[in-house]
């Protein structure tokens, strides 16, 4: 009897340890839709925009079907700036948001968003806007 007790303990003690490392581990693995400091491209959102521009490639099947339009991506900025989980949300064609998905997903590191002086992910959705002259 008593040994069944000492291990109800342990196991109850065990248990609690257990609990507060997984909300530890929750609390670290956050995604936030707003921080106090929120995520920034090296150089600004300027920056960013000139990084597409530069970087983009139209789509040859998607020029030749004159297919514009804007294509909505959303990604997680991690605590070390990097750029994952990359996916187009809403788009214009599957060959325009292939080409939104490559280029954000190839984006340089970014500056990581703050809560409480600490960096954390910050989800983040950006338009990439496709448009032919």
């Amino acid at each position: 009897m008593k040994f069944i007790i000492t291990l109800s303990i342990a196991l109850c003690c065990a248990t609690i340890a257990s609990a507060q490392t997984s909300k530890q581990t929750a609390e670290s693995n956050q995604v936030y839709s707003v921080a106090q400091k929120m995520p920034v491209f090296m150089g600004g959102n300027g920056a960013f925009e000139k990084y597409i521009a530069k970087n983009l490639r139209y789509p040859k099947k998607a020029k030749d079907k004159k297919i514009q339009g804007k294509v909505y991506v959303s990604m997680i900025i991690e605590k070390d700036g990097s750029v994952k989980n990359v996916k187009a949300e809403r788009g214009a064609s599957p060959e325009l948001n292939a080409e939104a998905v490559r280029i954000v997903s190839s984006s340089p590191k970014w500056t990581p968003g703050q809560q409480n002086g600490k960096a954390v992910r910050v989800y983040q959705m950006v338009p990439i806007e496709f448009s032919l002259l």
